[in-house]
């Protein structure tokens, strides 16, 4: 029996706007294109968003977020220049760079995100069925046991304080072909990786989230 929409469960889906070193990123108009789809995941609701690349993050905008949606899930994209394809985070690192600047030009604080939490925090997404999704989907993936120490580590650990019996992650994705052509030409670093088509990443992408709307079921 199909779950009525209205009481079907609510994935989070969230995305970063620029940041200093690159101009463009590829998880802002991942946002944007499923928005304009209208795609949902089989059995769940879903709710799009691009967070600020700035420090205050959570607070101005992640937090209230969750408050004011209360998701069953939290998935987390975010850009890595050398992911080699859909990049796994197994763990939210209790550390953050104090000497690289926010989009706004600002800077954090402490070099820890929690003084009193944990040095990792584990992923809740349900990273072997999404990793065997994209693999018989014929789409590249890797593992990862660091998520940084900028924007991308600080959601992903915070997110996993805010919920920590919900599936919530972080999931890396390097640039889209185009998009990776477009940032090199307005002056950004030569990345390390290996760029996606925009078909494939759309794709990975509700493989994904349709993964982990298959775990929220009873």
């Amino acid at each position: 029996m199909s779950v009525p929409p209205i009481l079907a469960p609510l994935i989070l889906a969230t995305g970063f706007e620029h940041f200093p070193s690159a101009p463009l990123n590829p998880t802002a108009w991942l946002m944007r294109r499923l928005g304009e789809e209208g795609w949902t995941p089989e059995g769940a609701r879903l709710a799009l968003h691009t967070l600020p690349t700035t420090y205050d993050v959570c607070e101005a905008a992640l937090m209230p977020l969750i408050a004011d949606l209360k998701p069953a899930a939290v998935v987390q994209f975010g850009l890595s220049a050398r992911a080699t394809g859909v990049t796994l985070e197994r763990t939210a690192l209790n550390m953050q760079t104090t000497a690289r600047p926010d989009a706004a030009g600002g800077f954090a604080a402490t070099p820890w995100i929690d003084p009193l939490g944990p040095a990792t925090r584990a992923s809740g997404l349900p990273l072997a069925a999404i990793a065997a999704a994209l693999a018989a989907a014929g789409l590249a993936h890797d593992w990862s046991d660091s998520a940084g120490d900028y924007m991308c580590n600080l959601v992903f650990y915070r997110c996993r304080i805010a919920l920590p019996e919900a599936p919530t992650g972080f999931v890396h994705l390097p640039y889209t072909i185009p998009m990776q052509a477009e940032a090199l030409a307005a002056g950004a670093p030569q990345p390390a990786g290996v760029p996606m088509s925009e078909a494939d990443m759309f794709a990975a992408a509700k493989i994904v989230l349709q993964t982990v709307a298959n775990a929220l079921r009873p």
